[in-house]
């Protein structure tokens, strides 16, 4: 029987979705799940406190970078959409190429 499955999104927001879990989320990657009222992804909530913040956007996200985007500020609902770049992703990218250069890590 399918029953629903409490998920929620980065940006707190709590989605009902009728599914049938699996029995362990094991790590890895899985279909992207899209929150209704803001566009981000989501995960279920069961996995808080369980897998940390890194592992939930590396299973869950589109975004490969995600989670980078999201330590450093950058992070919205538009990552979501697939090969969506925005000036947010360029603004990342540069911020860790000056970082790097100013370390000595390239010229």
């Amino acid at each position: 029987m399918i029953s629903g499955v409490l998920y929620r999104c980065t940006f707190g927001h709590r989605e009902v979705v009728r599914c049938e879990p699996p029995d362990a989320w094991p790590v890895k990657r899985y279909p992207g799940l899209i929150c209704k009222q803001c566009g981000a992804f989501l995960y279920p909530a069961e996995l808080d406190g369980v897998r940390d913040l890194k592992t939930i956007f590396y299973m869950f996200a589109t975004c490969p970078h995600a989670y980078q985007c999201q330590t450093n500020g950058y992070y919205a609902a538009e990552c979501e959409e697939p090969y969506h770049i925005t000036p947010r992703c360029l603004s990342l990218v540069m911020r860790v190429s000056t970082g790097a250069r100013a370390r000595g890590l390239y010229r």
